[in-house]
């Protein structure tokens, strides 16, 4: 059975991009949002390290199966799935560039969710772009077996899933030992099921895992 891909939303720090704004006659302006969009063979806050050979070579893919093709569609913020939301899109990455090990990109605003991007950057608000995947992290944290799915707009990564990922990967934090009442009995409970299932491995743990975190900090920021 071949091994079941994680998702990889970064949590890289933001470079916030160029706005460019572009008159067409009659019909207003088009906004653009332009910029590092990946850099290979650099650590990011997460950790991991996209190697140039993995990166690169599936960045051109990308390039020709989508931006090419006017299917590259990405959505306001990460999402939890793989898939594009359709109601959820707020632009399309209309030009990659690969410079060394860095891609440039250039997205134009539009979609369900492009008149909300669009007010953030009127008011001044600065957004960068994350890129979403599937993939596996090796021993060293390199990703292997990189599948892009789409680069998100965001602001910041979130607070609860900044929280979640220093928790699940924090040598020094032992959910499973934590008095402090921030670790449910009941989460510590979801833990210990899952840990416990012998038909699933280790990967498909740490997703069901990262699940579990994400509605716990939904709740406790509600």
């Amino acid at each position: 059975m071949a091994e079941k891909k994680l998702l990889l939303t970064e949590k890289r720090e933001i470079i916030p991009l160029d706005l460019v704004k572009e008159n067409i006659a009659g019909k207003g302006q088009n906004y653009y949002l332009c910029g590092i969009y990946s850099e290979a063979d650099k650590k990011n806050q997460n950790g991991r390290i996209y190697p140039a050979n993995v990166l690169i070579p599936e960045t051109e893919k990308f390039i020709t199966k989508y931006v090419n093709e006017n299917r590259a569609l990405g959505e306001a913020d990460h999402p939890e799935s793989s898939t594009i939301n359709i109601d959820r899109v707020s632009h399309r990455v209309v030009n990659l560039t690969i410079e060394g090990k860095t891609v440039y990109g250039k997205s134009i605003i539009g979609g369900p969710m492009g008149d909300a991007i669009k007010s953030i950057l009127d008011m001044g608000g600065k957004l960068g772009v994350s890129s979403r995947s599937l993939g596996n992290v090796d021993y060293r944290n390199y990703v292997t077996d990189l599948q892009l799915i789409t680069w998100d707009i965001v602001h910041e990564p979130s607070v609860s899933a900044a929280l979640m990922t220093n928790i699940i990967e924090s040598k020094k934090f032992d959910w499973m030992k934590d008095e402090s009442g921030f670790v449910t009995e009941s989460l510590k409970k979801d833990f210990q099921i899952i840990n416990s299932n012998r038909l699933l491995s280790e990967s498909e743990k740490n997703v069901y895992i990262e699940l579990l975190f994400k509605r716990f900090f939904k709740k406790l920021l509600k």
